[in-house]
């Protein structure tokens, strides 16, 4: 299956709590890789949200964090 550009970009967006604890640095690398092919780069990205929409993701990933890391192990392990 054929993943598009705006795809990837959506799916790291929705997930963009997970590339915010890594830090500006690393989304925008994350952001370069998924637009080189369209000759684009970005060189900064500014990340909008309220603190009260702060604190529910934030607690939302520490309630979700055991289930996450349970699946990122299952398929370190399944990938060798």
């Amino acid at each position: 299956m054929d993943v598009s550009i705006y795809d990837q970009v959506k799916l790291l967006v929705e997930n963009i709590f997970d590339v915010m604890e890594l830090g500006e640095p690393e989304l925008v690398r994350q952001m370069g890789l998924l637009t080189k092919k369209m000759n684009v780069s970005p060189k900064a990205i500014e990340i909008i949200a309220s603190d009260e929409e702060l604190v529910k993701r934030r607690l939302s990933r520490h309630l979700d964090a055991k289930e996450r890391l349970s699946t990122l192990i299952k398929k370190r392990k399944s990938s060798g």
